[in-house]
């Protein structure tokens, strides 16, 4: 007895209408089950294809079947569309799943696309075009911003792990995660923190390469802290033709943007170190040049060290050059002389490491000389300890100060002697002289010379 009826039962004998309500229940109980379709159709009425395997359902037209499950008891659904879902919900038909092409699962929001899950092109958002092949298992796209939002608790840390395993570290060899409770962003990588950004305090972000905690250093250079077991150190690679910088701004436009700055131009092969959004130093193949400045040293017993120039004699006993400076002093006799005054008293002086070079005038003025040694005293630095003499002076120019002649004039003599800062007259047979030995102390005289200061 054939499952399919036309489900009219036809005028006959008891036993043939008998017959026709068994065929019509047995059409009933096993779905109208054939492998063609019922010849005679209702509105929602089943029939259980046995050619495709499949159990259908009359649509409310009746003019058309819709699956509903394979025979075997697999689940399927109409295909369905981003309007109208395949698979969706009672009070909202345009939201659920619908079959976007061969092997693409689509998910609609609303009678839009939202998401694509596909067999070839991985997970898609709001595109249908995958990124690039190294990483297209998630795409998403936006036609303004874009992006993902990882929200955890403000205790815990949100992560992106990178793993090539599924156990141990290499479950994160890289990774990407920030700390709530501590506000701190890590970027790792061999299993471990690569770099950290330090934003507990929001007013003073840190940044640490190859060190955890950037806050542990001076708080006026812990922006940016490298640490390395071994070297460590910054490299700015630049073409030959231009220039790498370091600029020290307090501005975000003109010279503000590089008041300070250390730079090396390939071209020139230099070194430019500048100060005041200007060249200050320059330095090249063996030459450092100070562009429009002064060197100053700052600590007194400093300053530069010839020790390693070439040439020294084998009496060399110091290479540093420590001083220089230039200046005035007042002369005056301090011993052979009495009572008076000076209508001149001018001194200068220019003092190189410990030699110092002097040059003076000295007009007396009423000065009554005794037999006391005379000295000239007022010298700018005081002399050397030790070692038999500090140095010596000469006329430069003198009139008749000594006995009114030129002749014994010349063969006058001065010496500084060592810890003093006055200079003793001598003369030409080595005798000490007292100020009434001279002619006239009033004379006008010129004194210049050298002696080695303390």
């Amino acid at each position: 007895m054939s499952p399919v009826h036309d489900y009219v039962i036809d005028n006959s004998t008891g036993a043939n209408v008998r017959s026709d309500i068994n065929s019509v229940l047995q059409a009933i109980l096993s779905n109208n089950s054939s492998s063609s379709a019922p010849s005679t159709t209702a509105a929602y009425m089943f029939w259980a294809d046995t050619t495709s395997g499949t159990l259908k359902i009359r649509n409310s037209a009746n003019d058309g079947w819709v699956e509903l499950l394979q025979l075997d008891g697999t689940l399927t659904i109409e295909d369905g569309s981003a309007s109208a879902a395949g698979l969706g919900f009672r009070t909202d038909l345009d939201t659920g799943l619908f079959l976007d092409a061969a092997g693409e699962l689509g998910i609609t929001a609303g009678g839009t696309k939202r998401m694509t899950v596909t067999a070839t092109k991985g997970i898609l958002i709001n595109t249908d075009t995958e990124g690039s092949v190294s990483a297209d298992n998630l795409t998403i796209a936006d036609t303004g911003n874009a992006g993902i939002t990882i929200r955890s608790g403000n205790t815990s840390s949100g992560n992106i792990f990178f793993s090539d395993a599924t156990s141990g570290n290499a479950e994160f060899a890289g990774y990407l995660q920030y700390n709530h409770s501590t506000n701190f962003l890590f970027l790792g990588a061999n299993e471990s923190n690569a770099i950290v950004i330090d934003a507990s305090t929001a007013s003073d972000i840190r940044v640490g390469i190859g060190i955890a905690t950037p806050a542990n250093l001076n708080g006026s250079a812990d922006d940016l802290v490298i640490e390395n077991a071994d070297h460590c150190g910054i490299t700015i690679k630049s073409p030959t033709n231009k220039t790498g910088n370091i600029f020290f701004a307090d501005g975000t436009s003109g010279n503000a943007e590089f008041e300070g700055f250390v730079q090396y131009n390939h071209d020139q092969d230099k070194m430019y170190i500048g100060a005041v959004h200007a060249n200050q130093i320059e330095i090249s193949d063996g030459v450092v040049e100070i562009s429009d400045a002064n060197l100053l040293i700052g600590t007194a017993g400093h300053g530069i060290d010839f020790s390693n120039a070439s040439g020294s004699a084998s009496g060399s006993q110091n290479a540093l050059l420590n001083d220089y400076e230039e200046g005035t002093f007042t002369p005056s006799f301090t011993q052979g002389v009495t009572g008076g005054s000076y209508t001149t008293q001018t001194g200068h002086y220019t003092k190189v490491g410990r030699l110092v070079m002097i040059s003076c005038r000295i007009d007396g003025n009423g000065l009554s000389a005794t037999s006391d040694n005379l000295l000239l005293g007022g010298l700018p630095f005081t002399t050397v300890s030790s070692g038999g003499t500090a140095g010596g002076l000469y006329f430069a120019y003198s009139d008749n100060f000594y006995s009114g002649s030129s002749g014994t004039n010349l063969a006058l003599t001065i010496i500084v002697n060592n810890n003093a800062t006055v200079c003793e007259f001598f003369d030409g047979d080595g005798t000490q002289k007292n100020g009434t030995d001279f002619y006239d102390v009033n004379r006008n005289i010129h004194i210049v010379g050298t002696y080695h200061a303390a």
